[in-house]
């Protein structure tokens, strides 16, 4: 399974660029999207609507990227994705704290273009990576 993490500010068109994404990658095999957000989604419904498996994953108190944090090794470890080609993780990616795991995967960053470098420079260590 080969995991790609989306991620970029609130309303950036993460979501968007998975619409188109998905086509691509669906040759390789099965998909599986998760969605990590705050508060709530409905993301994972459009991406289901493509023909995906889909989840969404809340962390209310905590920061998405925390969530995903302690998320992603109980799904690689325990090996509940291991028939997939693909697991797509959406996120906000912005927690200097929680993002080691960005090494294991391939990490695509979306950026608002009227966003100015303001926003580039507080993407950390996604941006850095």
């Amino acid at each position: 399974m080969k995991i790609v993490l989306l991620a970029g500010p609130l309303g950036s068109g993460k979501t968007s660029v998975l619409k188109h994404l998905i086509p691509l990658l669906g040759d390789e095999g099965p998909l599986r999207y998760a969605k990590i957000d705050c508060i709530e989604t409905r993301d994972d419904k459009t991406i289901e609507a493509l023909g995906v498996a889909s989840e969404a994953r809340l962390s209310d108190p905590f920061c998405p990227d925390h969530e995903l944090a302690e998320a992603l090794p109980v799904w690689v470890n325990e090996g509940l994705h291991a028939d997939l080609a693909y697991l797509i993780v959406e996120t906000a990616g912005l927690c200097a704290r929680c993002s080691p795991y960005l090494e294991e995967s391939l990490a695509v960053v979306v950026v608002e273009a009227t966003a100015g470098l303001d926003t580039v420079d507080k993407l950390g260590p996604l941006m850095s990576t």
